[in-house]
């Protein structure tokens, strides 16, 4: 008995076999929970090209332009580039070196820029036989610069520029209804400017809302921001004697002015990024739309490099966004940042 007992006791003390080959369980790892930042997204030539227009360099960006229309003349990125760098930088200077494959009308847009009406003239009226809405626009605008335009027969050139040219709206009657009949957003770009001008608020609105809806991406920027600009503009008469603008719903005025803001945004068009920036911030906030005005803020701020001039005015306009959308940790962030 006493021997059963011993073996039974060694048994116990040993263990089985089974427990000594069974497999040992690695300690847990705790799981790495840190963010892991987005990669930066590509940046194309094109966008690093349009940063140097954002940044000021004109002609950095004009030079960076060449260079890409040089490799594929079919970049309407590039012209459109080459286009605005031209004229808010030397446009006398772009007019006389376009590069091959430029618009004859780019030509005398750069021309009128540049200060050379009579050459503008010149070259809108070489451009009547291919395109005689156009070019009568261009000739129109160069006739208000000073330019002669010399005997016109009839037809659209003659309209526009007697239309235009006119000392006010008694003096453009006989060629309005023939001058409305010229279809074209150049067109309708002058005839809202002219409008304008004149005190006649409803036609402006109706002419650069045309212009909005354009298929080139310049004439959709240029309308939304000339009826953005009238519409705030509202309770000021354009000259003595004139009643003032009438305003437009904030509804309308949050969709213009964020249509603007997005094409200025994409395109690198900085010069009036500030303004565009705060009109959309403001009318979305009219409208309730705090998400959407907070948005567009940090788009804009984010458009431009921190040294940049407009960076503390856009860093305050985010502060603003941001208060009103619920938001004050970001709003007092924004607001340090623009010291």
């Amino acid at each position: 008995m006493w021997r059963y007992v011993l073996v039974l006791a060694l048994v116990c003390a040993c263990g089985g076999g089974d427990e000594d080959n069974a497999p040992v369980e690695a300690p847990e790892v705790a799981e790495d929970l840190t963010p892991v930042a987005p990669a930066e997204p590509a940046r194309s030539p094109l966008d690093k090209a349009r940063d140097l227009a954002v940044a000021g360099d004109m002609d950095g960006a004009l030079a960076a332009a060449r260079a890409l229309i040089a490799a594929d003349a079919g970049n309407a990125g590039a012209w459109r580039l080459f286009r605005y760098a031209a004229l808010n930088g030397d446009a006398a200077t772009a007019a006389k070196d376009l590069p091959e494959g430029g618009s004859p009308f780019l030509k005398a847009e750069l021309l009128l820029a540049g200060g050379d009406a009579a050459g503008a003239m010149t070259a809108a009226k070489g451009l009547l036989a291919s395109n005689p809405n156009g070019a009568a626009a261009l000739m129109a605008r160069a006739a208000m610069a000073g330019a002669d335009a010399g005997v016109l027969e009839p037809g659209p050139a003659a309209s526009l520029v007697g239309f235009a040219a006119a000392k006010d709206a008694k003096g453009a009657r006989k060629n309005a209804e023939a001058a409305k009949a010229v279809g074209g957003w150049r067109a309708a770009m002058l005839r809202g400017d002219v409008a304008r001008a004149r005190g006649q608020w409803a036609m402006a609105y109706k002419e650069y809302g045309t212009v909005a809806k354009a298929d080139k991406i310049s004439a959709k920027y240029a309308g939304n921001a000339a009826r953005v600009a009238l519409a705030t503009s509202a309770g000021k008469p354009a000259a003595k004697g004139q009643k003032p603008a009438p305003g437009r719903s904030a509804a309308q005025l949050a969709r213009w002015t964020q249509k603007a803001l997005d094409l200025a945004v994409a395109e690198g068009w900085s010069k009036d990024l500030l303004r565009d920036a705060k009109a959309a911030v403001r009318s979305q906030i009219q409208v309730g739309a705090s998400a959407a005005a907070l948005a567009a803020a940090q788009s804009a701020h984010g458009r431009v490099a921190s040294d940049h001039g407009s960076a503390p005015d856009l860093s305050l306009l985010v502060a603003r966004a941001a208060i009103a959308a619920g938001n004050p940790v970001l709003a007092a962030d924004s607001a340090k940042a623009a010291r």
